[in-house]
């Protein structure tokens, strides 16, 4: 679990296996990566790797903000599946099913068309309602009390409404700056300024960290030794109303970090991924090279890249445009000794190509295939790292 990649709001264990006391959400975050860790430890067709699966999507259903009728129907597939797999579990290994929290699981259909969808729940209701009835009666002459005490307490729940919403939404927004900030090594401060872009314009990008410039010719070794004549390609085929020579040299500013703003399939809200692109990390020099979604023309499934490289590159008419040169991966042939329902598993080795930041979609959060021959460049996709993940790799 230690060599899982890190990511925003994904808490990180190095030891799982210990006897701390993890709260819900911990051991939600242990499921949501166990899977490429266990895979190849337990024996082929494992049922526990079903069983997981399928209580992990059962689970990314419930955390919904959202739920439609076609998703609990969904839901309710997935607990077939887990009831199916508990049973194997029973048979071959004698697991237990039968506990208090195995029966709730499907109580969870006529909870959510009754209340709702679970993240809305309050475990805490009428506490302090003595307290609040009685300072309204003092605040009355002791006549009409019922109405005088609805009154104001209409007026202090309104008031109070308003209050918990701004809190709460000022609270979200530090928590995910200090996660964005912990995980993209960037203060805090600087992500929450990021916030001031044009909502109407098409850009849904910044590029952050800038460098000193470069000259294309003397682009780093380790993005490609042909980088200038397949710079200068790529500008002629994007960008034909530049006049650009063969032999002409182009001012490059390196960036090292990439703001990627998107719309949440869950909600329909407003996120950003902060993706890196740097050799050297950190002091103990760790590169950083992440993964995004990339929107190819002409195909539906989901198409993935690694970023190598983020410059701004100045054209001949003092045009600027920002470029990425990214590395394509590939569907793997290999698979675990248990294949999971909707499992993806991608090979680092494609083809090197120059793309614009506008094919990226969001970033995405790839888990190394321990136990493959090529463990160094085979991933996993984590796509249940979030909701809106979950609801884009089509679960």
């Amino acid at each position: 679990m230690r060599r899982v990649s890190r990511w925003p709001k994904l808490k990180h264990f190095d030891n799982v296996t210990s006897k701390k006391i993890n709260n819900g959400q911990s051991w939600l975050d242990i499921e949501k990566s166990i899977l490429p860790c266990i895979a190849h430890l337990l024996p082929r067709n494992s049922p526990w790797v079903h069983a997981i699966r399928a209580h992990l999507s059962y689970r990314m259903i419930l955390a919904l903000h959202c739920i439609t009728d076609e998703q609990i129907q969904r839901k309710e597939e997935y607990q077939r599946e887990y009831g199916r797999q508990c049973m194997k579990m029973h048979e071959q290994d004698g697991y237990n099913c039968n506990s208090p929290k195995q029966h709730s699981v499907y109580h969870s259909t006529n909870d959510i068309l009754r209340k709702g969808a679970p993240s809305t729940y309050c475990t805490r209701v009428n506490e302090g309602h003595h307290q609040e009835n009685r300072e309204a009666v003092a605040l009355g002459n002791h006549r009409n009390n019922d109405r005088h005490v609805l009154t104001l307490d209409s007026i202090k729940e309104g008031m109070a409404r308003i209050r918990m919403t701004v809190d709460e939404y000022d609270r979200e927004q530090a928590q995910v700056a200090q996660s964005f900030a912990s995980f993209a090594a960037v203060a805090p401060e600087s992500v929450e300024t990021t916030d001031d872009s044009d909502s109407d314009s098409d850009v849904h990008w910044r590029l952050g960290a800038p460098q000193n410039l470069v000259d294309s010719r003397a682009a780093p070794p380790r993005v490609r030794d042909t980088f200038h004549d397949g710079l200068h390609k790529f500008l002629l085929a994007t960008f034909p109303e530049e006049n650009i020579g063969f032999n002409q040299p182009l001012k490059l500013r390196p960036h090292r970090c990439l703001y990627l703003d998107y719309t949440s399939m869950e909600d329909y809200t407003s996120g950003r991924d902060i993706l890196r692109c740097n050799p050297e990390f950190q002091s103990n020099s760790d590169q950083r090279f992440d993964f995004v979604n990339v929107n190819t023309v002409g195909d539906d499934t989901l198409s993935f890249a690694r970023i190598l490289y983020l410059f701004r590159c100045r054209l001949p008419s003092g045009r600027e445009e920002d470029i990425s040169f990214v590395r394509l991966l590939k569907k793997s042939n290999w698979k675990p000794k248990t294949f999971w329902r909707n499992c993806r598993i991608f090979s680092d080795d494609g083809e090197t190509v120059f793309m614009l930041p506008r094919f990226f979609v969001r970033g995405a959060h790839m888990i190394t295939a321990f136990g493959s021959p090529k463990e160094t460049i085979t991933y996993y996709l984590d796509d249940c790292v979030d909701q809106d993940w979950f609801l884009r790799a089509g679960n």
